[in-house]
């Protein structure tokens, strides 16, 4: 089935996200301070999500090189992406929408890994591997 222990350490992950978002808190007043994107640990998580994606999608069928192979690849290389366009951003809206955008693109990889899963190229234990170094 694919709403698995897999996909429950997903959601984990996304609650995770969601713990160092900055916008996602209800009167956020004392928000953390990073130097750099790279110092904030939900970047970090969302780089170990890409790593681990671009290796298990390296496993794909050639012909899914520019279908589910592509799309997984961009959906997870755009989670951290957006986190460090967000940390640049001048404007707060600005911040908000790319923090908001990483999020979506974290979904989206998930949507990826369902699909994958149906057309059996993911295993359960593929993506409970990914998803469980991800939350160590």
């Amino acid at each position: 089935m694919v709403f698995n222990g897999a996909f429950k350490i997903f959601y984990h992950f996304i609650k995770y996200f969601n713990s160092y978002h900055p916008y996602t808190k209800p009167n956020n007043h004392n928000k953390m301070k990073y130097n750099s994107f790279k110092d904030m640990p939900v970047w970090k998580k969302a780089i170990d999500l890409s790593v681990n994606i671009f290796h298990i999608s390296d496993q794909l069928p050639r012909s899914e090189y520019y279908g589910l192979s592509y799309q997984i690849r961009r959906s997870s290389g755009s989670v951290h992406a957006n986190i460090a366009e967000g940390f640049e951003g001048n404007k707060e809206a600005d911040k908000r929408h790319f923090y908001i955008l990483s999020l979506g693109s974290a979904f989206k990889t998930q949507s990826h890994l369902i699909y994958g899963q149906h057309v059996n190229y993911f295993t359960n234990d593929n993506i409970y591997q990914i998803l469980e170094k991800m939350m160590n």
